[in-house]
């Protein structure tokens, strides 16, 4: 069995060409991004442990300033997070709602129960099209 390779051209041509309007908007969802990993590296020397629960196993306890540390390095990385989400948005829209529906629809496979409503996750509201 072969594989089939792809060609020169078809590797330099994009997935996904990024729409004028969006690309000023590209250099701040990346310093969203960076600005994170930098308080995240800085807050990373200040720390002892990798983990708040980590620090607890070991001292027993946490102390208010420490506690707050290890919130906001997480908190950091739900940034990075969003960073890295809010640029794929930016760069290629398509894809990206394309990963969006695809979410949408695991969710709505999900077969237990939501606890907070009693529904099932994957009934759609048959006038707005909203999938809960």
């Amino acid at each position: 069995m072969t594989r089939k390779r792809k060609l020169v051209q078809d590797q330099l041509i994009p997935d996904e060409i990024t729409p004028v309007m969006l690309l000023k908007l590209s250099k701040k969802a990346s310093t969203l991004k960076d600005c994170a990993a930098a308080f995240r590296i800085a807050v990373a020397g200040m720390l002892e442990l990798p983990t708040k629960q980590a620090y607890i196993r070991t001292y027993g306890s946490i102390d208010a300033v420490t506690e707050a540390l290890y919130d906001a390095d997480q908190l950091a990385q739900g940034i990075i997070d969003a960073g890295f989400a809010i640029e794929t948005m930016i760069t290629k829209p398509l894809k990206s709602r394309e990963l969006i529906m695809l979410d949408d629809l695991r969710r709505s496979l999900e077969t237990d129960t939501e606890p907070d409503t009693g529904q099932t996750p994957g009934n759609v509201d048959p006038t707005t099209g909203e999938i809960h």
